[in-house]
């Protein structure tokens, strides 16, 4: 049994599995955010779970927050955690990056994932605080990719720097099909156009990769605001909420 954990920069996310990728069982949790006393809740989601053979994590959030997850483990379970670092190539995956160490390690395991869970050309869009949009070729390399700010990521930069716009409510982050996104009010105005300019981003994005990796390519759609923009996207995507946690499964397979 392993411990697979993603630490994004919003929610950790994890996972339970007796064999690679999400087969017999695959307890995928709905993830936690960094308010409060990790420690504690740590305890809290893990503290009653056997301990694993392995623990594996790919993190993208800060240091001394990796440090805490990775503490609390080998006190625990005295385990040492498997730290997952982009490189040049693993499982099939060979890293088109100038520097193969600059990409963050939950873009790695995704397109792992990724690859495990089909084949030929493919774009994995992950949608969470950064919307990453990758391509990855037939045979196996990773081309590279953009990054642009996720949707709330878009919201909360007009909170902060636009006078007058004010603290936008969850409820407001959302504007629904039959007004054609036009916002009637200001709250409702930055909602649609951080959604809308996404949708438009995504849709280019994939207009271009297509010129590369070929028209028949499979989009991939993960990270936490997948479902939210799936409905509105003009493109046959599958949905793989777990992409980095399935990639994360197929790296713990292969280590000693």
């Amino acid at each position: 049994m392993n411990l697979l954990i993603d630490a994004g920069n919003s929610r950790l996310k994890w996972a339970m599995t007796t064999t690679g990728g999400p087969a017999s069982v695959w307890h995928a949790s709905d993830g936690m955010t960094y308010d409060g006393d990790l420690t504690t809740a740590l305890s809290t989601s893990w503290g009653m779970l056997a301990r694993p053979r392995r623990v594996v994590i790919a993190s993208v959030t800060a240091p001394s927050r990796t440090q805490e997850i990775m503490t609390w483990v080998e006190r625990h379970w005295q385990l040492s955690v498997h730290e997952v670092k982009a490189q040049a190539a693993l499982l099939g995956i060979k890293n088109g990056y100038t520097d193969p160490t600059q990409l963050g390690s939950d873009r790695w395991a995704a397109l792992i994932g990724a690859r495990h869970l089909v084949s030929g050309a493919t774009c994995v869009i992950d949608c969470g605080t950064a919307l990453t949009i990758d391509a990855l070729a037939a045979s196996g390399e990773f081309l590279g990719g953009i990054i642009f700010p996720g949707l709330r990521s878009a919201q909360r930069c007009l909170e902060e720097r636009a006078y007058g716009v004010g603290r936008i409510e969850d409820s407001a982050m959302s504007v629904k099909l039959d007004k054609n996104y036009i916002g009637r009010s200001t709250a409702e105005g930055v909602a649609a156009g951080a959604f809308l300019g996404l949708l438009g981003a995504i849709e280019r994005t994939i207009q271009e990769y297509q010129i590369v990796l070929g028209q028949d390519m499979k989009i991939l759609l993960t990270g936490g605001d997948a479902a939210v923009l799936m409905p509105s996207l003009r493109y046959p995507v599958m949905l793989a909420p777990d992409l980095t946690l399935q990639g994360l499964a197929q790296i713990a397979e292969q280590l000693p």
